[in-house]
C-alpha cells in the first residue's frame, strides 16, 4: 500500500526568529547597513545582523526625532521642530539645518540618493529641498601654501564613492560642508502624516480621513473612504495600500479607484511594508497581519504583548517593534513535506505529452502556482505548460 502524504496545514509558515529586549519602546525602524531604530529618549540605536548593538546616538532635543532617513554616507534624524542633524559614519554631529518655515512643525520627513529632500508640516505644506555636499581638499605637496588657491565651493561628493585617479596628485581632505536651499513649497491644508511617490505624483495620508493626490503645482485630488485618519501608505504590486485607524487596509489604483478593502484588524494600523510580494500591516491590536494580493490575509504574526509602532525589511527578514519594549525578527519557514507533495502532484497531473526536457521550467512555474492558489479540495492545481510548441 502506498504511503499516503499528508497536507500541509499551510503553503508557508510563518515564524518569530529572534527577540531583542530593549529600555524603551522603539518607535520607528529603517533598513541600512544596519538596523536603524529610535526610541522614546531621542536615542538612534545601530544594530547588526546578530541583534547586538553596535551603536547608539544620542540626539539631544527637545522632541522626539520624527524621522530617520539616510543619505549617502549620513544619517538624518529629522525632529518635529524641524531640526534636521547630519551625523557621518564616525558618530559626529557634522551639520544641523532647520527645514521647518515660520515656526510650522514638520509630520513627515524623506530624501532620495539624489539629495532630494521633502518635508510635511502639520499645516499641509510640502516643501522640496536641495542638499549638497561641498569637500574642500588640497594635494599633499601644497598643504604648506595657503589653502586659498583651492575653491571652498568645489563639489567632489564623498571621497568613498570616488574611484581614485592614478594620475591625479594625491590629496587630503580638509573640510565638509552640506549645504541645504528651499526649491519649491505646495500649501495644503490638513496635516501630512506619510508620503510616497507614486506613478508621478505624490501621495499624502493625512489625518482628516482624506488621502490627498499632489503634483508639481499642487493638490489635485482628494481620496475619501476610509473611517479614521490615515496613518500609512505603500506601494504594493502596481498599486498603493493605505492604512487607517479604523483598523482596514484600502488598495488604491493608479486611476484613484479603490478596488479592495482588507480587513482584519481590531484596531490602528500603523505600518505597511512588502515583505517577499507580500502586504504586511502592523496593528495596534498587537498583531501582524501577512496579505496576499487577492485580500485574503494568510498570516497572523502574534507575540508581542502591546501596540506594534512599525515594520521594515532587512536582511530578507521582517522586523518589527512595539510598545512592550521588543525588537523582533520574523521568517518564513516551509514545510518539510512541500516538495513530496510538489513531486507527487506534479505526476498526477502532468499531461501525457509534456517532454523531460520541459520539466524543470514548467515545475517551477507549477510551484508559483501552487504557492498563489490553494485548492480547497486539498488537491494540487493542474499546471500550465509554457508553450505547447515542438511537443510531441
Amino acid at each position: 500500500m502506498p504511503r499516503r502524504i499528508p497536507k500541509p496545514t499551510s503553503v508557508a509558515e510563518f515564524q518569530n526568529n529572534l527577540i531583542v529586549h530593549t529600555e524603551h519602546p522603539i518607535f520607528q525602524l529603517h533598513p541600512h547597513e544596519n538596523l536603524l531604530a529610535t526610541d522614546a529618549p531621542g536615542e538612534v540605536h545601530l544594530w547588526n545582523n546578530y541583534a547586538k548593538r553596535v551603536r547608539t546616538i544620542e540626539c539631544p532635543s527637545t522632541n522626539v526625532p520624527l524621522k530617520i532617513a539616510t543619505w549617502k554616507s549620513y544619517l538624518l534624524v529629522c525632529h518635529q521642530d524641524g531640526l534636521v542633524k547630519f551625523w557621518d559614519a564616525k558618530g559626529n554631529n557634522v551639520k544641523n539645518a532647520f527645514l521647518a518655515e515660520d515656526h510650522d512643525w514638520l509630520s513627515y520627513f524623506s530624501t532620495d540618493d539624489d539629495g532630494h529632500f521633502i518635508s510635511a508640516s502639520w499645516q499641509g505644506n510640502l516643501t522640496f529641498w536641495n542638499v549638497k555636499e561641498h569637500v574642500k581638499v588640497e594635494p599633499k605637496s601644497e598643504l604648506s601654501k595657503s589653502s586659498s588657491s583651492v575653491s571652498s565651493d568645489q563639489d567632489c561628493g564623498l571621497a568613498s564613492s570616488q574611484e581614485p585617479d592614478a594620475s591625479a596628485p594625491e590629496t587630503r581632505h580638509i573640510e565638509n560642508r552640506i549645504l541645504t536651499e528651499t526649491i519649491s513649497c505646495l500649501h495644503g491644508h490638513n496635516t501630512i502624516t506619510s508620503l510616497v511617490q507614486f506613478d508621478g505624483n505624490f501621495w499624502c495620508a493625512t489625518n482628516h480621513k482624506i488621502i490627498h493626490i499632489w503634483n508639481e503645482t499642487g493638490c489635485f485630488k482628494e481620496l475619501r473612504g476610509h473611517r479614521g485618519d490615515v496613518n500609512t501608505l505603500c506601494e504594493w504590486n502596481g498599486h498603493m495600500a493605505s492604512g487607517s485607524t479604523d483598523g482596514d487596509i484600502r488598495i488604491w489604483n493608479s486611476q484613484f479607484a479603490n478596488i479592495m478593502t482588507l480587513s482584519g484588524h481590531k484596531s490602528n494600523v500603523n505600518k505597511l511594508v512588502v515583505w517577499q510580494g507580500r502586504l504586511c500591516s502592523a496593528g495596534g491590536d498587537e498583531t501582524i497581519r501577512i496579505w496576499s494580493f487577492d485580500g485574503r490575509c494568510i498570516g497572523n504574526l502574534q507575540g508581542h504583548s502591546k501596540s506594534v509602532t512599525s515594520l521594515c525589511v532587512w536582511k530578507d527578514k521582517l522586523w518589527s517593534s512595539s510598545w512592550d519594549h521588543t525588537l523582533r525578527s520574523w521568517k518564513v519557514n516551509w514545510p518539510w513535506r512541500l516538495g513530496r507533495v510538489l513531486w507527487i502532484g506534479w505526476k498526477k497531473n502532468k499531461p501525457a505529452d509534456c517532454p523531460v526536457a520541459k520539466l524543470p521550467k514548467d515545475i517551477l512555474k507549477y510551484i508559483i502556482a501552487l504557492l498563489e492558489a490553494e485548492n480547497e479540495s486539498g488537491a494540487p492545481p493542474t499546471p500550465q505548460l509554457s508553450s505547447s510548441k515542438n511537443r510531441k
